[in-house]
């Protein structure tokens, strides 16, 4: 995975539990490389998308943020391209 790339999450994530929708699909913003090798992520970085409208969630200060996922819990995808 690269950044730039669209990525659908394997289970839905709540940025805020019970408070907000879910989302299914990200961008990645960077790749934490696991001992230096990049070709075995540790953590992938992602904005959260909605594939649909491609609006990029907000949190309540208005930032775009960013989250963290395993890269077994994320799938490449050409959902929005």
């Amino acid at each position: 995975m690269e950044v730039g790339d669209w990525v659908r999450l394997k289970q839905p994530f709540y940025p805020l539990p019970g408070h907000s929708p879910a989302y299914q699909y990200g961008i990645v913003e960077g790749v934490v490389a696991s001992g230096g090798d990049i070709r075995a992520p540790a953590e992938i970085l992602l904005k959260l998308v909605d594939p649909k409208s491609h609006s990029i969630y907000t949190d309540k200060t208005g930032a775009r943020a960013l989250y963290s996922f395993y890269p077994e819990e994320v799938e490449a995808t050409e959902a929005s391209q």
